[in-house]
């Protein structure tokens, strides 16, 4: 294996597996990254093979409420600013044919909130079965129930979706970024 394939592959077990605190203090790799590692599935499925858009949101933030509830968690409201910026990310995933958190500092940004989550998946043809997947890997479960998050968007563009969601609190120039995101590809 040559040097260039060595680093590619380094790269992307960081963008894949990657948590931080953007604060400039520290990077952590989480013990297990919880990702699917097997090839990404391309974009094969058509309207008839998926729910509407809508409805897909609908179903995959009923689970993940669902899912916080019984973990004694609040649930997430949709966020019209959310859903826009997941849209955007969820086109240029499927403009690229790669599933990627490429921006997600300026995502985040974008928001204007203090902690933000991101998943992010490709080639699964109903929210259930997204859900148990994001549900049965670390980083995934993790993101659907971290305590702060009160707000989400969810975006579906071919086969990729996005979730993004973050707390109910206006950031400060001053205040510290908390901000976390993984992904997952079916094969």
């Amino acid at each position: 294996m040559n040097i260039l394939a060595v680093t590619a592959a380094s790269i992307l077990f960081l963008l894949c597996a990657c948590s931080h605190e953007p604060v400039h203090e520290s990077y952590t790799e989480p013990q297990h990254s919880g990702v699917d590692r097997s090839p990404h599935r391309t974009a094969e499925a058509g309207p008839s093979n998926h729910p509407s858009s809508t409805q897909f949101h609908t179903n995959l933030l009923s689970q993940i409420n669902h899912y916080r509830a019984r973990s004694g968690l609040k649930p997430l409201s949709i966020d019209k600013r959310l859903t826009t910026i997941a849209k955007g990310h969820c086109s240029d995933m499927n403009r690229s044919q790669m599933l990627s958190h490429r921006n997600f500092q300026q995502r985040f940004e974008q928001s204007g909130h203090t902690t933000c989550v991101e998943n992010i998946a490709n080639g699964y043809r109903n929210p259930k079965e997204l859900f148990e997947a994001w549900q049965n890997s670390n980083g995934h479960d993790k993101n659907m129930l971290e305590k702060d998050i009160r707000l989400a968007g969810i975006s579906m563009d071919g086969p990729y979706v996005t979730f993004f969601a973050c707390d109910n609190r206006a950031r400060s120039h001053s205040a510290k970024a908390r901000v976390t995101y993984d992904d997952h590809s079916k094969s």
